[in-house]
């Protein structure tokens, strides 16, 4: 948040002599409310964000892998953002596990959601192929709605011949021939990286609907700040619970 808020600044600092004007006339806490209120304009965040190639989101951090799968197409793809477009670096085909969204352990299916890769090991057997990367499932929105599960992975095939014919042999991980695993490890390393998993296409985020999210997030903040608290509460639904239980 820090990083995006220095970034604004300058910004707004750079294409307005209005703040110059309004510092010398009333000082600079004249200037910083005039910033938090633009901050809190979903109109400012439209034109901030209007050339950015916003589809997988926001992401403040360049150097951040985007890795999206598609179970319906059963393919892979490694993307990076630069100068706000994003390049793709790899597509690759895969299997998955069963199609819907994962529900209880068990259940066969690969879960469709926004995962961090946590860490890239060698899998305990060579049934898994050379290397694996495991996924952070069940994250803090399935444990919400009481997901269960665990151990989702992307993997290779098995190294002595056996060979995955069907999604029901994955048990819900993301499988890819050996060949094609090692040149994703090549891309991937250890880098900090999200895996986007859908069915049905890639999703696709609106630069207008991230303008609206920033522009509450600020006027969230605003009212925290302020110490508002009916404007602070009214952010959140009458049936909201943090992820311990509270409301």
């Amino acid at each position: 948040m820090k990083k995006i808020v220095i970034v604004l600044l300058a910004t707004i600092y750079a294409i307005s002599g209005e703040l110059e004007d309004l510092y010398l006339k009333s000082g600079i806490l004249a200037v910083q409310q005039k910033i938090e209120k633009n901050l809190q304009n979903k109109e400012y965040w439209d034109n901030a964000l209007k050339d950015l190639n916003l589809t997988y989101g926001y992401y403040s951090n360049s150097d951040r892998l985007i890795i999206v799968v598609d179970k319906t197409a059963k393919e892979i793809s490694i993307n990076k953002y630069e100068n706000g477009a994003i390049k793709i670096l790899k597509n690759n085909e895969i299997i998955t596990g069963l199609m819907g969204e994962k529900l209880v352990e068990g259940d066969l299916k690969t879960p469709v959601g926004v995962y961090e890769i946590t860490r890239r090991f060698t899998p305990p057997t060579t049934y898994y192929g050379p290397v694996a990367f495991s996924l952070s499932y069940p994250n803090l929105y399935d444990k919400l709605r009481k997901r269960t599960g665990s151990g989702i992975w992307i993997h290779g095939y098995p190294m002595e011949g056996d060979i995955r014919e069907n999604e029901v042999e994955t048990r819900g991980c993301v499988a890819m021939k050996n060949d094609l695993l090692l040149s994703f490890e090549d891309v991937v390393q250890n880098n900090k990286s999200i895996v986007i998993i859908n069915e049905k296409g890639y999703p696709k985020a609106k630069n207008s609907d991230i303008a609206i999210i920033f522009a509450n997030l600020f006027a969230w903040k605003d009212a925290w700040t302020i110490s508002d608290l009916d404007r602070y509460l009214s952010f959140y639904s009458s049936d909201f619970r943090r992820f311990d239980g509270m409301r």
